[in-house]
């Protein structure tokens, strides 16, 4: 397995069941595949990868809505995958990272998922990144990234730290680089058959939580609802939606 950008945000999924409640992007998501399957893009038994799986819970919703789906999961994290495979036992689920691809999984799926990983990456390795996923995906297939896009011609780079005598981490962490739909653009130009932003946004309002890293949402002046985190960034999550 190659180096990979340290990720702190283990700990959201270790001491949370996350399969016991269905997140909103998972519900956009599969409405996001749905609408695959009905225009003819995608196949009632599609054969899914899931990079950065974690404990498996989106594989276990999507698994659920899409019963004729094949799925594999790969997460770095030994401990994830454990609980992954615990979770949802005839699934294949394995210890791995994004940098280990396309390897044995080159051209297999006809669909990728990598959900709030692009923006562990910074920008060499981000554009890496999407081309290793596109290497996994069957021509006509789709890969669909979830995080944060900018609609302004800007990228930055994001580093945190927690601070105090109840931190423990060891340096800077990563995980909220963004990317504009521009740069986004000119990586994927002439590799793929099209791509597309797709907003999302929260329904109802969300607490803060214990870790400060984890995203709650704010009302703004005009009355929209917005999410903010400790970084003290506006979070405006999408879909990138690509078609190889």
């Amino acid at each position: 397995m190659q180096n990979e950008p340290k990720y702190r945000g283990f700990d959201t999924y270790t001491k949370n069941d996350h399969h016991t409640y269905i997140k909103e992007n998972f519900k956009v998501l599969g409405n996001l595949i749905e609408e695959g399957i009905q225009a003819n893009c995608l196949s009632k038994s599609a054969k899914v990868l899931d990079v950065g799986c974690a404990t498996g819970a989106l594989i276990g919703y999507l698994a659920s809505r899409f019963e004729r789906f094949e799925f594999e999961g790969l997460d770095i994290s030994d401990e994830l995958i454990g609980v992954a495979r615990e979770k949802i036992p005839g699934v294949s689920f394995k210890v791995g990272g994004v940098m280990d691809l396309p390897g044995e999984q080159e051209g297999r799926f006809d669909v990728v998922l990598c959900i709030g990983v692009l923006g562990i990456f910074d920008e060499a390795e981000a554009k890496d990144v999407l081309y290793r996923l596109i290497s996994c995906v069957r021509p006509g297939g789709r890969i669909y990234v979830f995080h944060q896009f900018n609609e302004v011609d800007i990228d930055v780079m994001v580093k945190h730290r927690r601070v105090g005598p109840e931190a423990k981490w060891d340096g800077w962490g990563a995980g909220w680089n963004i990317y504009s739909y521009r740069t986004v653009g000119e990586w994927l130009s002439g590799r793929v058959s099209a791509h597309r932003f797709v907003d999302f946004s929260m329904p109802f309002p969300l607490e803060r939580q214990e870790n400060p890293v984890r995203t709650w949402t704010i009302d703004m002046a005009d009355g929209s609802r917005r999410l903010t985190n400790g970084l003290k960034l506006l979070v405006d999550l999408r879909f990138l939606e690509i078609t190889v």
